[in-house]
């Protein structure tokens, strides 16, 4: 009996990697059609860095991935962005603080939306997202439709 237990699990399994899949290809044909978009990662956890600029890229999007607020700011100085995803948690500089100097530069990327990448709640990051600037808000681990569609939504739809 368990052996028909332990089956029928891998081949659930095994059903939902397929379906995941298929919705993970629907979303890179997708973003092929959005056009360029070049983003600012800001993510102190390697693994996270990696498979968020893994799927961006996958996207076809630019990546630029730095794992703390100073270096952020360093090259918020000479790059130009259409996006940046924010981790909150960063050491020195957190994201918050990250976040506040970007807005207070009053260059070309001041204006432009920043996301929060993290794992805290929405209810728990949500007042203080709003004092600093931050636009929107993404949960980790990050669900791969959803960073598609808020990416989507603030580097493309937002600019016309």
């Amino acid at each position: 009996m368990r052996k028909n237990n332990e089956i029928n699990l891998s081949s659930k399994i095994s059903e939902t990697k397929d379906v995941s899949k298929v919705m993970m290809s629907d979303i890179f044909e997708e973003a092929k059609k959005d056009g360029t978009c070049y983003i600012l990662l800001v993510e102190d956890h390697t693994m996270s860095r990696m498979l968020v600029k893994r799927f961006l890229v996958k996207c076809g999007y630019t990546v630029d991935a730095v794992e703390d607020g100073e270096s952020a700011l360093l090259l918020i100085e000479i790059s130009h962005y259409d996006l940046i995803l924010m981790n909150l948690g960063l050491p020195g500089i957190d994201g918050y603080e990250t976040t506040r100097s970007i807005r207070a530069t009053k260059n070309i990327n001041s204006d432009i939306p920043i996301l929060a990448l993290t794992s805290l709640s929405e209810k728990e990051v949500n007042s203080k997202m709003d004092k600093v600037g931050i636009n929107d808000y993404i949960g980790k681990p990050f669900n791969p439709e959803e960073l598609y569609k808020k990416v989507k939504h603030y580097a493309f739809d937002k600019r016309f």
